[in-house]
């Protein structure tokens, strides 16, 4: 309306051309022949140099420095022209990208559950012999080759295991524990690995603190954690060193250190530890040092490591006092 109450004359040339230059999206009109007649800034600056929509494709498009669009043709007119515009389908097209590699990771996380199952039933018979056998009469030789033979097995049963957790086959239970006895477990596990004459031997050293309370956790991941810990230190001492297994208070965590002698990383080493597959010269290769980082994550801690070259590595895993929470849940399990 104008100041004397009349309404103003428009030119409905000038308007559209106006709506059609506002619009957000790119869009253009094409003739019969598929020559693009007018476009907005939108279409002309993302689609630049496109003089006909016959070259374009009615699909997904990635455009360099714009991103991914899909291309729609309606029918404007019976001459033939056309009403040409795209949407950007980036992050739909990232999603479904995403969801097509988590179903297929899903389907190898179910084989791998399965086939790991297969695997530690028979690996967890061969270890039951150990006890009866470590008891039996034989001479050194035999004795070294026996236990050679358990300790690949006791290596395999683990790395079974990290399997089953990397394919998310095994969930988190949290129950109160005492991380100082899941220490002293780790440490007895691996304790005739330690000592074995196949290597010089590597001196194992508990310094646990005596002011620990009890923490909520998954007794058996923790176990498989440290156990994954212990064995790249291992790996990271071939010939002798020390192993050094400490826990102690900070504050409202908990603290598990795994130390050992051997000759260190480099900066770029510790940056890319944790990444599956990854292999370092001192610390092994696989999935062990990433299953430890997701067990870690999954009970809300955090774990770090620090090294310096000639001096050995440190792996450092803080834990929250999850007590309080699992109370609450087991209050509102009570109530249920």
């Amino acid at each position: 309306m104008t100041r004397d109450g009349t309404t103003p004359e428009l030119d409905s040339r000038e308007l559209i051309s106006t709506l059609f230059a506002l619009l957000p999206i790119p869009v253009a009109v094409a003739d019969e022949r598929g020559s693009i007649v007018v476009a907005n800034s939108s279409f002309t600056e993302i689609f630049q140099g496109v003089a006909s929509v016959s070259t374009m494709p009615l699909r997904e498009m990635d455009i360099p420095g714009h991103g991914r669009f899909q291309v729609h043709a309606l029918p404007m007119n019976d001459r033939g022209y056309k009403i040409i515009y795209a949407t950007e389908v980036s992050v739909a097209s990232k999603l479904a990208e995403k969801l097509d590699r988590l179903e297929k990771l899903a389907a190898i996380g179910r084989v791998v559950g399965g086939v790991a199952n297969e695997i530690h039933n028979p690996l967890k018979d061969i270890l039951e012999y150990g006890p009866m056998v470590e008891q039996c009469e034989m001479d050194d030789k035999a004795r070294t080759i026996i236990q050679t033979v358990f300790a690949n097995a006791e290596r395999a049963g683990q790395l079974v295991q990290n399997l089953v957790t990397f394919a998310g086959a095994s969930g988190l239970e949290r129950v109160p524990i005492d991380l100082n006895e899941i220490v002293r477990n780790v440490a007895r596990l691996f304790q005739a690995q330690l000592c074995s004459p196949q290597r010089l031997p590597i001196e194992c050293k508990l310094e646990l603190a005596d002011d620990l309370e009890p923490i909520a956790a998954d007794p058996d991941l923790l176990h498989r954690a440290l156990s994954n810990l212990v064995l790249n230190a291992m790996d990271a001492m071939p010939k002798s060193g020390a192993l050094i297994l400490r826990t102690q208070r900070d504050g409202s965590d908990t603290r598990i250190e795994v130390s050992d002698t051997g000759k260190g990383l480099t900066p770029e080493e510790c940056e890319r530890l944790f990444t599956p597959y990854y292999t370092s010269k001192e610390h092994g290769t696989g999935l062990g040092l990433a299953i430890v980082q997701s067990v870690v994550n999954d009970h809300g801690g955090r774990i770090s490591v620090r090294s310096k070259q000639g001096l050995g590595t440190t792996f450092v895993i803080e834990l929250p006092d999850n007590m309080e929470k699992l109370s609450g849940l087991e209050h509102e399990n009570a109530k249920a």
